[in-house]
C-alpha cells in the first residue's frame, strides 16, 4: 500500500474518532497558497473550531507519525489557519490539534493519538 492511500485510510480513521466524539466536520483539504488543512472541525464541547493535521504512517521505521509535525509545519498550519478564521468571521475560539495514526496494514488496526491544543515552542 502507497504513502498516499495510508494517508487517505488516516484521514477516514481520524474524521471518524472526532465524530465519535461529538464533533462537527466542517471541511477537509482546505487549501489556501500557505497550505492544507486536512480536517477543519467543531468540537461542540468546548465550542471551539478545531485545526487539525492527520499524520499516518504504516510502520516507525522513520520515527511516529506525530514527530513529523515540526515547528515549520505549525506554522503553515497557523498561517493557513488565520486565512481561514479571516475568511469566516464567526470563529469565536479555535486551535491546531494533531491527530497521530499508526496503522497495521495487514490487520487493519489503528492507533490513534490525539494531542489538542499544539503550539510553537
Amino acid at each position: 500500500m502507497n504513502s498516499r492511500k495510508i494517508g487517505q485510510i488516516g484521514e477516514q480513521i481520524a474524521q471518524d474518532y472526532l465524530k465519535k466524539r461529538h464533533y462537527s466536520i466542517l471541511t477537509t483539504h482546505w487549501q489556501k497558497r500557505s497550505g492544507e488543512i486536512d480536517i477543519i472541525a467543531f468540537d461542540n464541547k468546548t465550542q471551539e473550531t478545531v485545526f487539525v493535521e492527520v499524520k499516518t504512517s504504516s510502520s516507525l521505521e522513520f520515527g511516529f507519525p506525530e514527530e513529523k509535525v515540526n515547528t515549520a509545519k505549525i506554522r503553515k498550519i497557523l498561517k493557513t489557519a488565520l486565512f481561514y478564521i479571516n475568511e469566516y468571521q464567526n470563529v469565536k475560539k479555535w486551535r491546531i490539534d494533531v491527530i497521530s495514526i499508526l496503522i497495521n496494514t495487514s490487520s487493519q488496526k489503528a492507533k490513534i493519538k490525539h494531542y489538542k491544543n499544539i503550539s510553537i515552542g
